[in-house]
């Protein structure tokens, strides 16, 4: 079964994944930590292709690996479904998501290859935060230092880009969505999302890997 985490940067998807993993004696496969990041020196705009690049490498790698274990019947939770939601927002929700030119044209080319050849989740928890909790988050990892202002509103506001294409991409496949609030002080209640994340745990065959 694979589990899969979803909302904006900084909500929390990598610390809920490793705790809800715990709980539900999970596998988890997160994304790197920020240091390890090509940009890592508080230049965000400079390379946000190399960085775009390098963290679609290990969400693709993560996907790809949590399929062959949900293959041999292990549970998998992943912090973070980008890549497989992009082609729903730039088809449905934001068509200049990625904005303009040939990078952009390129990111919504990989959009449509990972629509349609990269495996399905069984369920996606959408991870919401208010924005007072969010802020904290963000300035805890020091990323009020790291983007300028008017970046993190615009990161905020994906929240609510990214639950939407959870929906209808789900809606699309038959793939339940949960929803789960974050707040400062950790993760609780979290044997309650366990229990409801058992519930959906498939019993037939996979589910298909492609949206075709």
């Amino acid at each position: 079964m694979i589990i899969a985490l979803n909302g904006t940067v900084s909500c929390g998807k990598s610390y809920l994944g490793a705790a809800l993993s715990e709980v539900m004696s999970a596998e988890f496969r997160g994304e790197p930590p920020m240091a390890e990041w090509p940009n890592a020196a508080r230049v965000p705009r400079l390379h946000r292709d190399v960085q775009d690049m390098f963290l679609r490498s290990w969400r693709v790698s993560n996907l790809n690996e949590a399929k062959v274990l949900s293959k041999l019947r292990r549970m998998v939770v992943l912090d973070s479904v980008y890549d497989i939601l992009h082609h729903t927002i730039v088809t449905r929700i934001a068509p200049r998501f990625f904005g303009s030119g040939a990078y952009a044209s390129l990111l919504t080319e990989c959009a449509r290859i990972d629509h349609e050849h990269l495996p399905i989740p069984d369920v996606i928890v959408n991870v919401t935060v208010t924005s007072g909790t969010w802020r904290q988050m963000c300035k805890a990892r020091g990323l009020d230092d790291f983007y300028a202002e008017d970046h993190l509103s615009e990161l905020f506001g994906l929240q609510d880009v990214f639950h939407t294409a959870a929906r209808l991409r789900c809606a699309e496949m038959d793939i339940p969505v949960l929803t789960y609030e974050n707040t400062m002080s950790g993760p609780s209640c979290l044997s309650e999302l366990a229990e409801k994340i058992r519930a959906l745990e498939p019993t037939g065959s996979e589910r298909p890997s492609s949206s075709r």
